[in-house]
C-alpha cells in the first residue's frame, strides 16, 4: 500500500514535484509487491506513456493480469488497448482457462 501511495503522490505532485518516472517505479514496485491497484495503473502508465516508453502490449498484459485477479477496471481496460475481437478472444479464452 506504502508504494501505491508514493506512486500517487508522485503522480499528482502532492507534496513533491510532479514526476512520472518516479510515479511508473512506484507503480512498478508496487505491482511486483502484489499490489493490483499498482498492476493497474502500471498498466496505464504503459498504455499513455507515462514514466516509461508506451507499450499496449504491457499495458495489456498488466490488464491482463490485474483481471484475472478480480479488478473491474482492468476487464474493461482489456477490452480498449487492442481491437475488440482479438481482445476479447484472449480474455474470454484466458477466462474459461
Amino acid at each position: 500500500k506504502a508504494m501505491e501511495i508514493l506512486a500517487e503522490v508522485y503522480s499528482g505532485g502532492t507534496r513533491v514535484a510532479k514526476n512520472d518516472e518516479m510515479s511508473f517505479y512506484w507503480y512498478l514496485h508496487g505491482a511486483k509487491a502484489g499490489s493490483m491497484v499498482a498492476l493497474y495503473n502500471l498498466g496505464k502508465c504503459y498504455e499513455e506513456g507515462k514514466g516509461t516508453k508506451a507499450s499496449k502490449r504491457k499495458a495489456f498484459d498488466c490488464f491482463m493480469k490485474a483481471a484475472e485477479r478480480g479488478d473491474a477496471k482492468a476487464m474493461i481496460s482489456v477490452l480498449t488497448v487492442v481491437p475488440f475481437s482479438r481482445s476479447l478472444n484472449v480474455f474470454s479464452i484466458s477466462l474459461l482457462n
